[in-house]
């Protein structure tokens, strides 16, 4: 097999499973969803009301692949309409979902921004957790201009950083931890306003096996909805009777979109078709796993998953 027809198939792999990756964003972006992700995952919204969350919290419209990560420009805060990235000589990377929320009937208004990312690549050459807490920090440094003007830092938001990674190892299964700044006195008795220095939380939740009855809160409903091995029959069954989520026309529908692609993107096997193609390429060339994955013009990050994968295949 020559090296452009496989590339031209890994691009067809990869355009395929940008489209599911889409359709995930655009299920979790449901009000019902946020609200429970919400109200496990952000701690200024664990004593409230999942229907006064849908109803109160959202001050603006979700937006799906809108923001850009990195850009020389600080862009005003909801209203912009400009999406482009200006860092030179650097991809253009955008959060996930993003949106601002207020918590409903506080005694002080608090608005929040919040980020939510959902990861199907764990074989990284990096910590997400490290990339996560790069998020938060241009969420900060952003509001500068928008939120805040001049020296006025008191006006600073809050931001959350929420990665639901839907493959993790068996070991991180079922798992939730949060990273975020604490006040430690080394010496003396010289402390601050915990709301001058709590201004970014990450929160990492590792999903696991659609079928544990064992599991519940947002891991058991997450990794029900976003599993790739339900059928969309019966995800609406879970969704509607264990999680008393309604199957609203949209929610359907997107539902309906990820199953699809679902099937298409996983079923048929991405990683074996790629993989088979690495080995293609090795044994017609005569190439290392390395020159291979090179040839095929296969991301660095995508690299070490490949060749983990290749090396368990192999014994």
């Amino acid at each position: 097999m020559q090296v452009t027809n496989i590339n031209k198939k890994l691009m067809s792999i990869e355009t395929e499973k940008a489209m599911y990756d889409n359709a995930c964003k655009n299920v979790l972006k449901d009000k019902q969803i946020m609200a429970r992700i919400l109200k496990e995952c952000v701690a200024e919204f664990a004593d409230c009301e999942i229907e006064d969350i849908i109803q109160h919290a959202f001050t603006g419209e979700m937006y799906v692949g809108y923001y850009p990560v990195d850009s020389n420009v600080m862009l005003p805060e909801i209203e912009t309409s400009d999406t482009e990235d200006n860092v030179l000589n650097e991809g253009m990377i955008k959060y996930d979902i993003r949106f601002n929320v207020t918590v409903p009937h506080s005694d002080k208004e608090i608005t929040l921004i919040i980020n939510v990312e959902a990861q199907n690549d764990h074989y990284l050459h990096y910590e997400l957790v490290t990339r996560a807490i790069y998020y938060c920090s241009r969420m900060i440094s952003s509001q500068k201009e928008s939120v805040f003007i001049n020296n006025d830092y008191h006006k600073i938001r809050k931001v959350y950083s929420i990665w639901l990674c839907m493959n993790p190892p068996n070991k991180e299964k079922n798992s939730i931890t949060q990273y975020d700044i604490k006040e430690k006195m080394i010496q003396g008795c010289v402390s601050r306003p915990k709301k001058s220095f709590d201004l970014l939380s990450v929160i990492m939740v590792y999903l696991g096996e659609a079928y544990r009855s064992d599991y519940g809160g947002i891991i058991g409903l997450l990794s029900s909805l976003l599993s790739n091995k339900m059928p969309q029959d019966e995800k609406r069954n879970v969704l509607e009777e264990k999680y008393g989520i309604a199957m609203t026309k949209e929610l359907e529908r997107s539902v309906s979109t990820m199953c699809n692609l679902s099937k298409g993107v996983w079923e048929e096997g991405i990683q074996q078709g790629v993989l088979d193609s690495i080995v293609n390429i090795m044994d017609s060339l005569g190439l290392t796993i390395e020159q291979a994955m090179n040839a095929l013009k296969i991301s660095d990050d995508k690299k070490p998953e490949y060749e983990e994968l290749l090396k368990k295949s192999i014994k």
